[in-house]
């Protein structure tokens, strides 16, 4: 891999420069309120290509002291930023979005989706390399690998995001009113949960120029719900002075630095043997200063999981007998919360926990083959409260569907917790 080759721009530079309006030339957001979703596809576009132009200014440097760790900390941080707003960007066209799309036109969002499923894994190569770098010895090579593989994602996400742009957003204005444009925005923002929302949109808006900022800004205001209180909050969010995914990062996880995943968890496991009735074993526990075993945290993430699974689900039998439903956006609110938390859960599970305990047990386990179980049963619990919100069933069988299928949910959960409880 040459150093020239490491520094070209990716195939579609000239295209990514385009705006993003371009492919719905003449409107403007007033006209079709579905183009405010391309402002994420700007604001993402000019950050790749911001760290893609620091990655190659350290490179071209040359120098072994050209970077500090603080360079490659403020990377990781951006990306795990900038990796956020990419998921979840993608969850809500998925879940909003083309769901309502593809009641017009078959297969678009089984086709986008499953590109977006690919977006995801596509961050790992970069978090690789700058956790390579942080402990390389020639740092010339490893930004240089950085570099190609900043600027093979970069090519990735913009190729996807120009195929939307071309294909799908002249669908979206063709098949759906403005009206019905500006409540797919609404439930698109909703679907975000608000402590990632409240500094997505400054981040998004901050890439506009000015003049366009302000229009976003009026523009968002028009598509909230007019309650006095959710407007302050959402208007609160829009002037908010924009940080950086740096600062973001520095202020949501203070005292944490970039670890190498499972060697830096594994290096934390020592061994002792315990006797059983065929022979001696080897066990793993965990090293603390703290004077508590870290596994122990698992118990209280499943406590507090399960715990607010049921209170859910109590207030949702409360719902079904009184039929009063004042209360049902907030629940669903919290459960699909809930459920961006358990998938948290379950992926540290599966890419940080389950590895090591494999490797240095020596043993296999039954959990992975569980988690798929669970994170088919999110899925399908997240289907039907958009299959509500946008085919208008009435709120009893709404209730009453969401009941049946949340309480299956959690009797998975606590067959799954119990498994982990046993074989962990």
């Amino acid at each position: 891999m040459g150093g020239g080759q490491a520094h070209s721009d990716p195939p579609d530079k000239e295209e990514d420069r385009k705006s993003p309006l371009a492919a719905v030339a003449g409107l403007r957001l007033q006209d079709a309120p579905i183009l405010f979703l391309l402002y994420f596809h700007t604001a993402i576009r000019a950050e790749l290509t911001e760290l893609r132009r620091l990655a190659v200014a350290a490179a071209a440097d040359g120098k072994s002291d050209s970077y500090s760790r603080e360079f490659v900390v403020e990377l990781f941080r951006r990306f795990e930023f900038l990796k956020l707003v990419c998921k979840y960007h993608c969850a809500a066209e998925d879940e909003v979005v083309f769901l309502a799309l593809d009641a017009h036109v078959k297969n678009v969002a089984c086709t986008y989706s499953l590109e977006h499923e690919s977006i995801d894994h596509n961050f790992d190569s970069v978090f690789y390399c700058l956790n390579a770098l942080e402990g390389s010895e020639d740092t010339s090579k490893a930004l240089q690998e950085l570099v190609f593989c900043i600027g093979a994602i970069q090519a990735s996400i913009c190729q996807h995001m120009l195929k939307e742009e071309k294909q799908v957003f002249p669908l979206l204005v063709k098949q759906f009113s403005f009206q019905e444009q500006a409540s797919l925005v609404w439930r698109f923002i909703g679907s975000i949960p608000v402590i990632l929302l409240q500094d997505f949109l400054p981040w998004v808006i901050s890439f506009s120029h000015p003049d366009e900022q302000e229009e976003i800004k009026n523009f968002v205001r028009e598509v909230v719900p007019k309650e006095k209180s959710l407007q302050e909050v959402v208007v609160s969010w829009l002037d908010k002075k924009h940080r950086t995914g740096f600062e973001f990062h520095i202020e949501l996880a203070k005292g944490v630095q970039p670890l190498d995943g499972p060697i830096s968890i594994k290096s934390k496991f020592k061994f002792h043997l315990i006797k059983n009735p065929l022979g001696w074993m080897k066990a793993p526990c965990f090293q603390t200063n703290t004077g508590n075993n870290p596994i122990d945290g698992l118990l209280f993430w499943q406590g507090a999981i399960q715990k607010d699974l049921k209170e859910i689900l109590a207030e949702l039998h409360q719902v079904k007998t009184s039929s009063c439903f004042q209360n049902l956006d907030f629940i669903v609110l919290r459960l699909k919360f809930l459920a961006d938390v358990l998938i948290f859960y379950c992926n540290a599970l599966e890419k940080l926990f389950y590895p090591v305990l494999v490797d240095v047990s020596n043993i296999q386990l039954s959990l992975p083959a569980q988690d798929l179980y669970i994170a088919s049963d999110i899925k399908h619990l997240l289907y039907l409260v958009n299959y509500n919100s946008q085919k208008g069933i009435t709120a009893n069988e709404f209730v009453k569907e969401l009941c049946q299928k949340l309480e299956s949910f959690v009797r998975n959960i606590d067959i799954k917790f119990s498994l982990q409880e046993n074989e962990v």
